[in-house]
């Protein structure tokens, strides 16, 4: 059995862990070794199943923007030496995360005197494309 349940969301750019316990009856008796095998049948490409032990295993990734405001099944199992199988399905919503703006143009900044000078500032972000703007400053005269 499962003793442990799936994590249901996780924001973009941080950390998913989800630490997997099961339990078996027959693992605390002392006369069977039992082992406990945990595999992920199904998961998204962001996620990796670390085995870390006697029926435990750790679930984790990173997702980044591209996985945000989507759903993601998750399939495991775990399997005894004897063969008994138990399953756990879960679903993970990688939660948009608004990422802040950042230039992405270079102001030139050399200007002749009694010309027009025209910036075409760009700014985005990991969500978005380049946004042109143009930016005609006023000028101060002495």
């Amino acid at each position: 059995l499962f003793s442990s349940t799936v994590l249901s969301s996780v924001n973009e750019d941080q950390l998913y862990s989800y630490s997997i316990t099961t339990s078996d009856s027959d693992r605390s008796d002392s006369q069977v070794q039992e082992t406990a095998t945990i595999n992920a049948t199904v998961k998204p490409d962001w996620l990796n199943l670390t085995k870390t032990g006697l029926g435990t295993a750790l679930l984790s990734g990173r997702p980044t923007n591209q996985h945000a405001n989507q759903y993601y099944q998750v399939s495991l199992t775990v399997i005894d030496k004897a063969g008994a199988v138990a399953k756990q399905t879960g679903t993970i919503f990688v939660n948009n995360i608004n990422d802040l703006p950042i230039f992405i143009s270079t102001p030139n900044l050399q200007v002749t005197e009694n010309q027009l000078y025209e910036y075409v500032l760009k700014i985005g972000n990991s969500q978005s494309m380049v946004k042109p703007l143009l930016v005609q400053p006023t000028i101060r005269q002495r």
